[in-house]
């Protein structure tokens, strides 16, 4: 049970990182972003985090 939690704050972690880097990124490289494309962006990263808590590898626990 606590592998599911470890794994999902790593997920939201990345998914926050990832939303909050990745449309100033892409403006940097000239890339525009319309709403459909983000939206499409949301749902897949929403997935992957998913599946990544769900069936993930457990991370190694620190020694105690």
């Amino acid at each position: 049970m606590a592998g599911y939690l470890i794994r999902f704050l790593i997920a939201a972690l990345a998914v926050v990182i990832l939303f909050a880097l990745m449309p100033p990124f892409l403006h940097l490289i000239g890339f525009s972003m319309n709403a459909d494309l983000y939206q499409i962006f949301r749902i897949v990263v929403g997935a992957l985090a998913l599946l990544y808590v769900f069936f993930g590898p457990t991370p190694p626990w620190p020694a105690r």
